[in-house]
Order: C-alpha cells, then sequence, then structure tokens
C-alpha cells in the first residue's frame, strides 16, 4: 500500500513539473472554468445507496485539488422478514484531478473519501475508501460525468480491509 501511495504522490509531482514548464498562463478560458460542483452518486461513498454532494475545485486551472461534501441514505431489505434497515451517509473526500486531454473534458481523478454510516439501532460505521475515477467535463457545458472504482474500502471501525473493490456513478452540474 505505501509503494501505491508514493508511486501515485511521484506521478502528481511529476505531472505538475511537466505542465509548469509548458509556458501556458492558463489551461482554460477562465470564463469556461468552473470551480463548483453539485451532484447525485449512485454507490459510491454512500455504497449501496444515493448521496447528494458539493465539491470545490480548489485550484485556479482545470486540473488540481478539490474537495467534497455528501449527505445521503439508501435502504436494505430483508432476506428474511418484512424489515426493511434504513441508512444515512455522510461523506467527505480529498481528489486530485489530471487533465488526459488537450481540451480538459476528460479527467483522471485519485483520492480518498472517508464515509460515517448510521442507522437506527446499533449499527454505525467509519469507512475510509481510496478511489480512482474518470470525470467527464464539456468545455460548452455544465455537464458533470463521473464513473468511480474505489479498489481499496478500509472499515475505521472494525480496524480491517474489507475484501470487496466498490463502484459509484455520478451525474451533476459545475457552476
Amino acid at each position: 500500500m505505501k509503494k501505491l501511495f508514493y508511486t501515485v504522490l511521484v506521478l502528481i509531482i511529476t505531472y505538475n513539473g511537466v505542465n509548469a514548464q509548458t509556458g501556458k498562463t492558463s489551461d482554460t478560458d477562465s470564463s469556461l472554468f468552473f470551480k463548483n460542483f453539485k451532484y447525485v452518486e449512485i454507490g459510491g461513498a454512500s455504497f449501496i445507496g444515493t448521496s447528494f454532494n458539493y465539491e470545490r475545485h480548489l485550484s485556479e486551472k482545470p486540473s488540481g485539488f478539490s474537495m467534497r461534501v455528501g449527505l445521503g441514505g439508501g435502504f436494505v431489505p430483508s432476506l428474511f422478514s418484512d424489515d426493511i434497515q434504513l441508512f444515512g451517509v455522510l461523506a467527505a473526500g480529498l481528489y486530485y484531478k489530471m487533465s488526459v486531454s488537450a481540451s480538459n473534458t476528460h479527467f483522471i481523478e485519485l483520492g480518498s473519501t472517508y464515509s460515517y454510516i448510521f442507522s437506527k439501532g446499533d449499527f454505525n460505521a467509519s469507512i475510509m475508501s481510496g478511489s480512482v475515477a474518470w470525470r467527464y467535463e464539456p468545455q460548452k457545458s455544465k455537464l458533470l460525468l463521473k464513473a468511480v472504482f474505489m479498489p481499496v474500502v478500509y472499515s475505521v471501525t472494525d480496524n480491517q480491509v474489507l475484501g470487496i473493490p466498490w463502484f459509484g456513478f455520478t451525474i451533476g452540474s459545475r457552476f
């Protein structure tokens, strides 16, 4: 895990160093660059639920760091009774996105998300997850599409890595 973390860190630093030497003053027209995002995520940080999220891009150019907060929930039907278990999710994350297209419409995003899952009764869980995502942000619209893969899901509550990777899908807008 440490090797993966250091490899990703070196790639990010190298990518920034190469971009810094291009001589460009801006990667995009500032009138088309939006720093705020609002979106609905199915799966992802809420696992089998849905979350509503706000994300703020922290850089002055399309590539860079962003952070997100979200609130959501879902339900788990019982297989052996008529009970339905409702749950809520609070999510927060820090991400780094890198443009992989000349037009700054396709991005690869690396990051980490913390999810606090709660429900009535005794079930509460704190979960950390690493993520790799593909983002699509067309320059001529405010659309955001994102597909997330979370290969490492760690239960802080149980102090163990959970054995299943997870996925999520996002649709939203920039403003």
